[in-house]
């Protein structure tokens, strides 16, 4: 099991990876997250801040994916030429954004729920990616030599 994003990306890197299959066909989301308590409080405000707007995120494709396309969405689009930089956990990033380094994160909207839920962080801007979010890949080898294994998983997964 893979997000999509990271399978085509192996698969594009020549891995001998195949999708077989979708195991969850709703989008990821990313949010763009704020802390409340700070001075700015939408994305035109933390692009007009004395530093303009940096953004924490986490160290994955999809994030640099859903950097673009927030770009596209009305009001964000200087999202995409803004500074950034990567955090290889939550923790990193909303530590960060407390010191100041950031101004905001764009994570999983999943992952973050508990930062919302306590109030540490506030969603701003939201988008979701245009495919599903996880798929099922297999390697080559295993689709010739596990083929009936692999059926069975994806029947399983299906059901």
């Amino acid at each position: 099991l893979m997000y999509t994003e990271d399978a085509v990306a192996f698969i594009a890197e020549a891995t001998p990876l195949r999708l077989t299959g979708t195991f969850v066909n709703t989008p990821r989301a990313w949010g763009l997250h704020i802390n409340p308590s700070g001075p700015s409080q939408t994305v035109a405000e933390l692009r007009a801040g004395p530093r303009g707007l940096c953004v924490g995120h986490a160290d994955e494709k999809g994030a640099h994916l859903a950097v673009a396309i927030l770009a596209d969405q009305e009001g964000c689009g200087d999202i995409r030429s803004c500074p950034r930089k990567t955090f290889s956990s939550i923790r990193r990033a909303a530590s960060a954004m407390l010191r100041g380094e950031t101004h905001a994160t764009l994570w999983d909207s999943r992952s973050v729920k508990h930062l919302i839920a306590s109030g540490e962080w506030e969603c701003i801007a939201e988008v979701q990616m245009p495919w599903p979010s996880v798929v099922i890949v297999g390697s080559k080898e295993s689709l010739y030599s596990k083929a009936g294994v692999i059926r069975l998983f994806i029947h399983f997964a299906r059901t």
